[in-house]
């Protein structure tokens, strides 16, 4: 039997009203950036088994970095999408789902990662980050992922779900960089 969090919790309302009931979208109901920037992320989450996902750890490789909730169907289905892409993908590419719940509830994460069968690191968002203090800039809904170059430049967010051509076009543009 499966059991709903209440929401009274005056921590997860906070959450869920930081996170927002929506974003700017694009006609297909998503929001998509492509950036030149230069600047590399510099970021640091603790996976749900004691290992840290981070900027250190993903740079040179095409890295998928997706923000995402444990009660969301949309941060389920990209979740699994992105898991396949990896498995698939060459050049070798990373990914890593960053939970915006907080720390307490890491044992949901877990078994949202084992429920899945995804064999990429799911971390904990950090204080900073479920704020709307993320070194990804504020993170409105969820799911958002953003797709980083070999070097860690974002040269791709993208807000709400996406199509698998999409992903991978993003990450051949992210890999000629």
């Amino acid at each position: 039997m499966c059991r709903r969090r209440r929401l009274e919790s005056p921590f997860f309302l906070a959450v869920l009203l930081g996170l927002g009931c929506g974003s700017a979208r694009t006609e297909s109901g998503a929001v998509n950036t492509t950036s030149s920037t230069t600047e590399v992320v510099q970021f640091a989450y603790e996976t749900t088994q004691g290992q840290i996902f981070g900027s250190n750890t993903t740079r040179g490789r095409v890295t998928i970095v997706l923000f995402a909730t444990t009660f969301d169907m949309a941060s389920e289905w990209l979740a699994t999408l992105i898991n396949r892409i990896l498995h698939e993908h060459r050049p070798r590419i990373n990914a890593g789902l960053v939970i915006l719940e907080a720390p307490e509830h890491a044992i949901l994460a877990e078994t949202f990662r084992a429920s899945l069968k995804l064999s990429y690191p799911v971390a904990m968002a950090d204080s900073e980050t479920l704020s709307g203090q993320s070194p990804f800039g504020r993170i409105s809904s969820v799911p958002t992922f953003f797709v980083l170059d070999r070097k860690g430049r974002i040269v791709w967010r993208r807000a709400g779900i996406a199509q698998r051509s999409e992903i991978v076009e993003a990450l051949h543009s992210a890999a000629e960089r």
